[in-house]
């Protein structure tokens, strides 16, 4: 009974946190710029296990500042991202340089969380309603 216990009161925890979490990235999102970024080159480099590929984004803010954004990810195929490639971007204007990808990347680990706190109250509160 303990562990239903545990899993339900750390499930609203969870859920509360995310939620949190949650409505802070849709801020974050609904008060940045948004800017379009392009390929400008593929840069190459040697990790030891062999040659690694990672993307140079180029975008101009909306105050006409010039931003480089190295892509996180590298790829063993320089074509996953070839020069003249466009990609969408968020920046907070007052530091265009910590620019993200718009895409599902600024909600996942939030989304993650909030799936896991729903299945924690799930199995609480189940535990509960089936009158163990």
């Amino acid at each position: 009974m303990l562990l239903y216990i545990g899993f339900l009161i750390s499930g609203i925890l969870l859920f509360t946190f995310s939620i949190y979490r949650l409505r802070k990235k849709i801020n974050f999102v609904q008060h940045c710029e948004h800017a379009v970024g392009k390929v400008v080159r593929v840069e190459q480099f040697d990790d030891g296990d062999g040659l690694l590929y990672r993307a140079v984004f180029a975008f101009t803010t909306r105050n006409g500042q010039e931003v480089e954004y190295r892509h996180g990810t590298s790829n063993s195929s320089p074509n996953v991202w070839p020069v003249g490639a466009t990609q969408k971007f968020i920046y907070n204007p007052a530091h265009p340089a910590s620019a993200r990808f718009l895409s599902y990347d600024v909600f996942k680990f939030t989304i993650l969380l909030l799936g896991i706190s729903i299945t924690c109250i799930v199995i609480g509160a189940g535990y509960f309603a089936a009158g163990f």
